[in-house]
């Protein structure tokens, strides 16, 4: 065999028995640990002990406990955030019922590790976790509403579209924060059932048989530019 084909079997790091055993262990470490602890104030040293790893090791696979824990919870989501990445690529379901499910199962998967994103959500204390979570999430709703917005039956702006994401990445982040201040009492189905009550009303639109969708309150703007046209 060549050298080039040999190179080509050869495994990434991340493949590796051995390397995948570590991360494991020090994921499984980060994640007790954060049951108690916030993890911006997690060391290095702490982590290791507690995985049986040694310190040059970890940074191979983070660069802080919190980015590993980080990485944890968006990898432990990352099966949501493509379904709604991708939310209105189904033919064979109501857009509005499979944001409802998707969000459903988001705060399911959330509700399994409450301490945790206790310490990252319901504080006003500065996180990295809760700033790689919000990185993540605003790629996902990047994606979803500029999908949204080439279905709409008038040319979004790119300001609408920017109005849009921050939009659905405060209201997602609103609504975990929210339901861990209230303690949990409410169910996932619960949760979402109360977010929709408040959603912008695009985000619930019925598309057309074309898959086309209305824009709600489009009036505003019309109106905005027919003054401005008026004033020149």
């Amino acid at each position: 065999m060549s050298a080039t084909g040999r190179a080509s079997k050869q495994r990434s790091p991340e493949e590796d028995p051995r390397y995948q055993r570590t991360r494991a262990a020090l994921v499984h470490a980060v994640v007790e640990l954060a049951r108690t602890t916030p993890a911006d104030k997690i060391t290095v040293s702490e982590l290791t002990a507690r995985a049986g790893v040694a310190r040059q090791t970890f940074y191979k696979h983070a660069p802080t406990p919190a980015d590993l824990l980080a990485n944890y919870l968006i990898d432990q989501l990352q099966p949501d955030f493509a379904d709604l990445a991708t939310l209105l690529s189904s033919v064979t379901q109501d857009p509005r019922q499979r944001l409802t499910d998707v969000y459903v199962r988001m705060m399911s998967t959330i509700s399994q590790q409450p301490e945790i994103y206790h310490k990252i959500f319901a504080t006003n204390a500065p996180s990295v976790v809760r700033s790689l979570f919000a990185q993540r999430l605003e790629e996902v709703f990047s994606q979803y509403v500029t999908d949204f917005a080439q279905r709409l039956e008038w040319n979004a702006s790119q300001l609408w579209i920017e109005m849009a994401v921050s939009q659905q990445l405060h209201n997602m982040m609103a609504m975990i924060t929210a339901w861990l201040r209230t303690g949990m009492t409410a169910n996932a189905q619960e949760v979402v059932a109360t977010y929709l009550t408040l959603a912008p009303p695009w985000q619930l639109v019925h598309f057309s048989e074309s898959g086309k969708a209305p824009m709600p309150r489009r009036g505003f703007i019309d109106e905005t530019a027919s003054k401005a046209e008026d004033e020149t």
